[in-house]
């Protein structure tokens, strides 16, 4: 535990020390501190919004006005504009090789230029994760990798989500199972014919004080 507190403390440290460097990086971009962001495999576009301690790469893409909250610790996934997510959100892209003899990482007991092939024998690469425009996803929120979440939907808090959504679907548990929908049928055909999230953001703010 006090090793695990040690290793959290430097790591946000180091984040403070490099906000020069995501400032320059990502311009227009607003980074809270402490965040460790891998600068060659992550793209942040102008007007995201990354939570104070969160851990980004590698490769990952956050759209114009996507909203990341606070101790995120996400990899390979993109996450399309208007899509707001919660405080420690976690995309798990690997897990365990059950099918061996062992469950056990036996890679970390070998020196560290030995040990790249063993434990890509033991790790699972789920795949590539993709998060879409308009989402919301509620705090404490994990993702396996290789999911899809589509247009419109929600996540509720605590839930654990594998696989493919439905637009405008509203999910929560573990797994996380739909509930319901945000609209009528012929409302979500409604919204998905007016591609609102193209318009000028000036149009989307004013439509948003007039709804």
């Amino acid at each position: 535990m006090v090793i695990r507190f040690m290793e959290k403390t430097v790591a946000n440290i180091l984040g403070w020390i490099l906000m020069p460097v995501y400032w320059i990086r990502y311009p227009g971009a607003m980074i809270r501190g402490g965040c460790l962001i891998d600068i060659f495999t992550v793209t942040i576009k102008k007007n995201a919004r990354v939570g104070c301690n969160s851990w980004i790469g590698p490769n990952v893409i956050l759209e114009e006005y996507s909203i990341l909250g606070r101790d995120a610790k996400i990899s390979n996934v993109s996450i399309d504009k208007f899509t707001s997510i919660g405080a420690d959100f976690k995309v798990l892209p690997y897990g365990h090789n059950y099918n061996r003899f062992s469950t056990f990482s036996f890679y970390i007991l070998l020196k560290k230029s030995k040990q790249k092939a063993l434990r890509n024998k033991e790790r699972v690469y789920y795949g590539y994760t993709k998060i879409e425009k308009d989402v919301w996803i509620g705090e404490n929120v994990s993702v396996i990798g290789g999911s899809t979440i589509k247009n419109g939907g929600g996540i509720g808090t605590h839930s654990l989500v594998k696989g493919l959504t439905q637009e405008f679907g509203i999910y929560g548990g573990v797994p996380a199972k739909l509930i319901k929908f945000r609209f009528s049928p012929n409302k979500i055909k409604e919204y998905k014919q007016s591609s609102w999230y193209n318009k000028p953001i000036d149009e989307l703010i004013a439509m948003a004080v007039k709804n």
